[in-house]
Order: structure tokens, then C-alpha cells, then sequence
């Protein structure tokens, strides 16, 4: 039977404090998928041809990293190769996204740039590669896909009153502007497309038959529930193939796990285990690697030169699959860390230092005045929480649990993420059900207070959190309020998405809610051109209407 390390173990427990070095390792396996992606880019570049090709893998199993050594390999051997990447957000639900990001990057625009210079560069970008009798349409209808859009814009206004006209001009901006930008040899690399909604891949398709006959290459990494998801996939009138990134062999596995902790010799136990149990996937090597660097059974010398410890090694309990090595290494985290690690879990996958604190300093309220603790406690406490909760995370960041963004999606706000999906996962299923939903319903409040708070983005999360605290009615009206801003900047599909989440949430008792909820759905579906559904949502408006005799 596979054993798993308790809490407490004959190692003792984690020297939290004790820096650790980093894990890394050279790039190894892969070599013959790597050789085919530059065999198949070089092909775009010399007959300017269209190659899309995805890189498909179950999780950990080492797509991204493959299709990183390969961007790095393409800007060294092609100086002049455009090389642009973008993924979904993190829950996969803003529309467009991977391809905004991707558009940021071209034309040099940070988080929370101001939209006036945004659109500046925008115009500027465009103005670089566009004929002068297609920039403006080109500027303003990307600038409104990128959320920066032109004030009474005398493109994107009249487009809006012709139902379905905007959408399609939005996707042949798009189209027009990579079209003319790929002059020289392009990348366009989308991570994690699974993750991606139906506009972003229906876009990523039209670029696709749209740039055939260009020197573009897109590459996409994906896990396979990215074809149930989206059937379409790959399927069109341009070059496709499908590239399975597989598990690492046995050989492959042991050599990387000698190469993360720097050792030709290992006990025969701690071998077996990296080449054998753990599936071949590259990500929990390592995690077995950081797992015995924390609990000091490998410990550095010195640079280049770590030690193996026989004596902790006999007394652990190794365990042997990727999910118990994370789970071991999250119940073996001081209570304080697990809670800040919990408490970020809560807030998402992306997550930030003020709504972190936020969870921290709700328990004042608690335990003693609901309107918080005196001026003078607040004075004498100063900093110290905040500075304290950094600190936690900075260890929570050195093992390799979270990360530090380089910017924020909210402004003024430090943000984090989890390093990937299944710590944050194992991270939120520690919070007790009743916890839960308390930190649920802090967060949405701390998100509505912020100055954007009103915001669409801003109200969909709050909704999604009001959602999981239990709170149907709350959840509905933001979803709603995030619906009614989507459709006021003309992202119909988005705010069709939104309307139907908040009658799902809203229920049956609110007849009223329901009859706005289907009048203002059936108006998006009426934009769009879809006039059946449109009449459908009309029609259970005027039978909700006769029940209540409005």
C-alpha cells in the first residue's frame, strides 16, 4: 500500500524560515517534438504558409514548458520573428482574453494603462502596418475589442445598431491587422486553450483561414478535454496537427529528478519512486524534489553541490503520486501559513494582498465591536499585520505554492497566483463548508468596495463569489449589472453568458427578476440577429407577465 508522510513525522517539521534554493533543470526529452515545431515554423517562414499545431497533454505532463523552449529557440534563431503569446483568464470566462493579451504585447501596453495613452499606442501600432484608408476602422474596432474604446466612435456606433455586424467587423480587424503585421515570421502562442470560451476559439479559427497564405505560425497548448469542450477544434481549411506531448519514460523521469537535486546517486527507494510512481509527469518530479527539500532530506552544500540525507530519508514516508506529495507538503505547513494559503484559495486562482488581509482582519469584527476595533488599536497595530502576511507569502512564493504577477488586474493592487491549478484546488477543499462561504461573501464586499467595484469585471466576480457564499438574489443582481455592462459596450455573447447566469441564480420565487432577466436577454439575442431565441425570450417574459397580471 502507498504511504503517505503525516503531519508530523520523524523529520520533524518544515524549517519554514530556512531559505531554500531554486528548483530547476535543463531542458531534457522532448528533443524530436521540439526539432518537428522548428522544422514546421521554418516551413511558415520559407513558403509563408499557415502551420497551426497543438501541443496536447494531460496536466503537468510538460506542454508549456516544451512550447516555451521553443518560443526561446525561435527569438534566438530568428532575431526578426514576431514572437506574441496570450492564455484565458484564469477562469477561462472573459471574453477574448488570450487574444487581448496577445494585442497588449504587440502593441506594448501595460495592466491598467491609462486608456487615452492605450488608445494612443493602439493608433500608433496600427499606423505602422495598416494602408491609411483602413486605419481607422482597424484602430477603433481593435481599441473596443481591448476594452479602450474611442468616445462616440463613428466606426463602432453605427456597426452596433446592425445586429451581428459588429462582432463579424471585430473579427476581421483582427484578421487584417495580423495580416499585415506578418510581413516578417510570426509566433502566436495561446497557453491553455481548454480554458478559452467559444468566441476566443471561434476568433483564433477566423485568424486561422484568414492568414493561410502568411508566414504565421500558431501554436496552442491544451489539455485533451479542450475537444469535448470544443469539438471544432483544429478543423478547417489550414494546416493542423495534432502533437501529443506524453509522459516522460522511466529513463527520463530519474535523469530529471537527478538533475533538480543535483545527485547521480540515490537510494534506491527515493529512484524508484521518481521513475516509476509518479507517472512521468515532469511537474511532480519536481514537486517530489521540493517535498524532500523541505522536509531537509536534501539540503544544498553548497552552489551546485546538495547532500542527500539517509537518516531523514528512513524516517519519511515517501508518498507516491502527485496529489499525495501536494497534499503532504500542504499538511505540513505551520497553521498560520496554511490559513493565509486557504484564505488566498478563497479569494482565486488569482488572487491579491488587500483582499488576503481583508480574510485576516475580518475576525475583529467577530469577536469584538461589528464596527471594528478602536482608532487607538488600529493606530499600535499599524502595519504589522500587513507586513506580516507579506512575509507568509514570500515563504508560500519560495516554495513554489504561489507566485508574484509582474502587474495587477485591479489598480493599485499586489498581485498573486497559485503556481498551478491543482495547489490551488487541494488549497480551497482544506476550508471548512461554513468558512467558506463567509470568505465568499467578504471578498465580494471587499471587490465592491474598491473604486472600479461597479465595474463589469469587477460585478461578474462578485457575483461568482456571492454565488458560492449561497446567496442567490446577491449573485443575480451582480451577474446582471455585469450583463447590462457587456451589453452596453456591444460583447453580446458575454453578456448573453451573464444574463443566463443570473437566472439560474435568481430562481423562482422573484417572478419580477425573471421578467426583466428574459425582456433583456431577448434584446441581446435581438442585437445579435438571432430572432427566434430573441422571440423565445419574449415569449416567457409576456407568460411570466400573465401570471402576475402585468
Amino acid at each position: 500500500m502507498d504511504r503517505v508522510i503525516p503531519a508530523r513525522d520523524a523529520s520533524g517539521p518544515i524549517e519554514l524560515g530556512r531559505p531554500l534554493p531554486d528548483i530547476r533543470a535543463r531542458f531534457i526529452a522532448r528533443m524530436e517534438q521540439l526539432q518537428q515545431l522548428k522544422h514546421l515554423f521554418l516551413a511558415s517562414r520559407e513558403q509563408r504558409s499557415l502551420n497551426v499545431v497543438t501541443l496536447v497533454g494531460d496536466p503537468g505532463v510538460g506542454k508549456s514548458r516544451l512550447a516555451l523552449e521553443f518560443a526561446r529557440s525561435v527569438r534566438s534563431a530568428v532575431p526578426d520573428a514576431r514572437v506574441l503569446s496570450g492564455a484565458p483568464s484564469a477562469n477561462g470566462e472573459a471574453s477574448f482574453a488570450a487574444v487581448i493579451r496577445m494585442l497588449c504585447e504587440r502593441f506594448g501596453i501595460a495592466e491598467n494603462e491609462q486608456a487615452r495613452d492605450a488608445r494612443a499606442k493602439i493608433e500608433a501600432g496600427v499606423a505602422e502596418v495598416m494602408p491609411e484608408r483602413l486605419r481607422t476602422e482597424v484602430t477603433h474596432l481593435l481599441a473596443h475589442l481591448m476594452h479602450f474604446p474611442f468616445p462616440q466612435s463613428p466606426v463602432v456606433e453605427p456597426l452596433a445598431q446592425v445586429p451581428g455586424q459588429l462582432e463579424v467587423r471585430r473579427y476581421i480587424a483582427v484578421r487584417r491587422f495580423f495580416e499585415k503585421d506578418s510581413d516578417r515570421a510570426s509566433l502566436l502562442f495561446f497557453d491553455g486553450v481548454e480554458r478559452a470560451g467559444a468566441e476566443t476559439v471561434n476568433l483564433i479559427h477566423f485568424l486561422a483561414e484568414g492568414l493561410r497564405n502568411c508566414p504565421v505560425f500558431i501554436m496552442a497548448t491544451a489539455r485533451p478535454t479542450l475537444f469535448r469542450r470544443h469539438p471544432q477544434w483544429g478543423q478547417g481549411e489550414f494546416n493542423h496537427t495534432r502533437m501529443e506531448v506524453g509522459p516522460l519514460s522511466g529513463g527520463e523521469s530519474l535523469q530529471l529528478f537527478q538533475e533538480l537535486i543535483h545527485q547521480d546517486a540515490i537510494p534506491e527507494e527515493l529512484g524508484l519512486v521518481a521513475r516509476d510512481r509518479l507517472g512521468g509527469s515532469p511537474r511532480a518530479v519536481e514537486e517530489l524534489a521540493r517535498f524532500l527539500l523541505e522536509t531537509g532530506a536534501v539540503s544544498a552544500v553548497d552552489e551546485g553541490r546538495w547532500s542527500v540525507s539517509l537518516d531523514r530519508i528512513g524516517g519519511l514516508s515517501i508518498p507516491r503520486t502527485h496529489e499525495e506529495i501536494l497534499r503532504a507538503r500542504l499538511r505540513a505547513l505551520s497553521p498560520n501559513l496554511r490559513q493565509v494559503l486557504e484564505k488566498a484559495a478563497a479569494v482565486g486562482e488569482v488572487f491579491w494582498l488587500d483582499a488576503v488581509l481583508a480574510l485576516v482582519r475580518s475576525t475583529t469584527t467577530e469577536t469584538g465591536d461589528p464596527d471594528g476595533p478602536s482608532l487607538e488599536e488600529i493606530g499600535t497595530a499599524g502595519e504589522k499585520t500587513r507586513n506580516h502576511l507579506l512575509t507568509e507569502l514570500k515563504l508560500l512564493a519560495q516554495r513554489g505554492l504561489i507566485a508574484e504577477c509582474a502587474s495587477s488586474s485591479i489598480a493599485g493592487e499586489q498581485e498573486y497566483r497559485f503556481a498551478y491549478a491543482p495547489i490551488w484546488d487541494l488549497a480551497y477543499e482544506m476550508i471548512e463548508e461554513n468558512t467558506r462561504r463567509r470568505y465568499h461573501r467578504l471578498v465580494a464586499q471587499w471587490l465592491e468596495l474598491r473604486p472600479e467595484g461597479r465595474l463589469e469585471e469587477q460585478q461578474e466576480q462578485s457575483g461568482r463569489h456571492l454565488q458560492r457564499a449561497g446567496d442567490g438574489v446577491g449573485a443575480a443582481s451582480r451577474y446582471r449589472r455585469a450583463a447590462d455592462g457587456a451589453r452596453a459596450r456591444y460583447f453580446n455573447d458575454r453578456a448573453i453568458r451573464l444574463y443566463a447566469r443570473a437566472l439560474a441564480c435568481v430562481g423562482e420565487a422573484d417572478v419580477a427578476a425573471r421578467i426583466h432577466l428574459w425582456h433583456d436577454l431577448g434584446s441581446v439575442y435581438q442585437l445579435k440577429g438571432d430572432f427566434d431565441t430573441a422571440l423565445d425570450a419574449f415569449e416567457r417574459m409576456l407568460r411570466l407577465s400573465w401570471v402576475v397580471a402585468s
